[in-house]
């Protein structure tokens, strides 16, 4: 392969003059690739390193080329900035100083720990996928697909601002994907920030970079700057002793809302133990009602005891603090067919129900019993929904369940052509939290339908 005319982001040839003239690349030259893989490496028998995008404490991540799969791709490498560095080779790691082995290789293996995690888990909607992983080059690598679109802090930038409405969608959609993470496999993020939630141009919202590895590292080195990212790490995440624990990513994800609404970082937390006041976060966006802010309050205490414990707590917070909308008739069309609902009050008793949107059955209605696992599919012996015109639902496709505690859907899959969640399959047998106002899919695009609920005095 003549790799002199390859474009390193397009992977075409046709780079000339240090410029693409299919995707109109060109390298700053200010980025130095001194302490990064030569242009073109190829990994594993199988992935072209192409350019840059992104290089931090923890490792860097280039966009590459699956050989097999013809198909662009993004790589992350480890390499814990202050503790190793490139060989004289160009493509080796060294650790920079003796004693650092053990942190090396303990990091190196919650890395790749990490990656078998999220392999498993990458049907999750809004949760970055692994598609492979591998040693190479006294390192670890793994592979995801490359995203395109920017992330939220370059939104916006661009924008001038992010609306309100698009502010609680991401705030729910990543904290439903933590819930899972959390309370299915026990894995903490511990570096949620407007840098790694990513936008695509179809408004699919990713959550990029987890963090188990670095945090080992900087707790057997000391080498915090590892870790942190100052404005969205909590106290805890200061110390090697600090206690972490879901409410650190509660904190995470608080302060990422605010600085989306707002244009304000919240204030380093040394900072804010000192004394430096965080305002209320009503004072800054006037989108904001003062029953979001306090909700935000309690998730950026700063003493994690006094904190919103839980993902699960935080949505359930902040979903009782959303205005209900006035009910116009204009309204009531565009909910019909929305993702987002009006919440409905704790004190009101409520009837789930599930719609379908599309096909022969389109139309339809059915009235669901709250706390109870009902079954959807094709066959009438098998199903409480019954879905007979529907040919490529499976006789016995998902499972679906209210709890009136939760205020929430459960979804499983039981199916063969699958049940999708934001466009992404859910793995078979797992129970993913479902919002009431989302769709969801089965076969693919063949039946769509929506869960949703009311005030039991709404009921026709």
């Amino acid at each position: 392969m003549d790799t002199s005319i390859l474009c390193p982001n397009c992977f075409r040839d046709t780079y000339f003059s240090m410029c693409c003239s299919s995707c109109g690349y060109s390298p700053s030259p200010s980025r130095s690739r001194s302490n990064q893989l030569p242009l073109f490496t190829v990994l594993n028998e199988q992935y072209l390193i192409g350019r840059v995008l992104g290089s931090g404490g923890f490792g860097v991540t280039y966009k590459a080329y699956d050989i097999y799969n013809a198909c662009v791709c993004a790589v992350k490498e480890y390499m814990p900035n202050g503790i190793a560095g490139r060989a004289q080779d160009g493509l080796n790691l060294q650790l920079n100083s003796a004693g650092l082995e053990h942190v090396y290789q303990h990091g190196e293996k919650r890395f790749m720990e990490e990656a078998a995690i999220l392999k498993r888990l990458h049907n999750i909607p809004a949760i970055v996928d692994v598609t492979d992983y591998f040693y190479e080059n006294s390192t670890a690598y793994f592979v995801m697909p490359f995203l395109e679109g920017c992330h939220l802090k370059q939104l916006y930038r661009d924008m001038g601002g992010i609306p309100y409405d698009f502010a609680v969608h991401v705030l729910m959609t990543v904290g439903i994907a933590l819930l899972q993470v959390h309370e299915q496999v026990g894995l903490l993020h511990r570096d949620i920030s407007p840098e790694n939630i990513m936008v695509t141009p179809t408004g699919e919202i990713v959550l990029i970079d987890f963090g188990t590895a670095r945090s080992y590292v900087s707790e057997n080195s000391n080498n915090y700057s590892v870790l942190l990212k100052p404005g969205y790490a909590p106290p805890e995440q200061y110390s090697s002793k600090g206690n972490q624990g879901p409410w650190t990513d509660v904190y995470a994800l608080a302060a990422t809302f605010y600085y989306i609404v707002s244009g304000y970082s919240v204030p380093f937390s040394p900072d804010r133990l000192q004394g430096k006041p965080c305002p209320m976060l009503d004072t800054l966006c006037p989108d904001c009602s003062h029953e979001v802010a306090e909700a935000i309050d309690r998730a950026l205490q700063l003493n994690y005891r006094n904190r919103t414990q839980s993902i699960r707590e935080l949505l359930r917070a902040f979903e009782g603090a959303q205005p209900e909308a006035p009910q116009t008739q204009e309204t009531v069309q565009k909910t019909e067919m929305s993702v987002e609902q009006p919440e409905i009050d704790d004190s009101v008793s409520v009837q789930p129900y599930l719609d379908i949107l599309s096909g022969e059955q389109a139309g339809n209605r059915w009235l669901l019993l709250p706390d109870t696992d009902l079954t959807i599919g094709r066959s009438s012996e098998q199903c409480n929904i019954v879905l007979a015109k529907y040919p490529q639902v499976s006789s016995l496709h998902c499972v679906i369940n209210y709890s009136t505690e939760d205020r929430m859907f459960s979804l499983m899959d039981l199916s063969s052509n699958g049940t999708f969640l934001n466009e992404k399959r859910l793995n078979k047998n797992y129970i993913y939290p479902v919002r009431p106002g989302q769709k969801i899919a089965l076969a693919g695009n063949s039946c769509v339908l929506m869960l949703g609920i009311m005030p039991l005095e709404e009921q026709s």
